[in-house]
């Protein structure tokens, strides 16, 4: 993490972490993820913070499109799963529609 991650307006980024939870890597991967760009001053969000009692895709897909970067973490499993697929759709679509969020993707357990 040399790069430092900025918003489009300068400031403090919001960065959605998309993995597949009950998934080795994609869980550690993410939580580090999550806890680097705290610590650097960003708001990450990863779906483990969601408020019991939420509307959890309503909140999925606000937080999704309220995001200046959105990082998916490709694996074997994830391409497996429907919710990931899901926001990688909402993804696109609000990045077609805003300019945001800027898609990053990294690819762990494929070959």
């Amino acid at each position: 993490m040399g790069k430092t991650i900025r918003s489009s307006t300068g400031n403090v980024a919001n960065i959605f972490i998309s993995y597949k939870r009950s998934a080795h890597p994609d869980h550690e991967i993410a939580t580090s993820l999550y806890e680097t760009f705290r610590a650097r001053g960003h708001a990450p969000f990863i779906d483990r913070i969601i408020a019991p009692g939420s509307k959890w895709q309503d909140e999925l897909e606000e937080r999704i499109r309220d995001a200046d970067f959105f990082i998916i973490l490709l694996s074997r499993a994830a391409l497996k799963s429907s919710m990931i697929l899901t926001e990688i759709d909402i993804a696109n679509e609000a990045s077609v529609e805003d300019g945001t969020p800027h898609i990053l993707h990294i690819r762990i357990d494929l070959e």
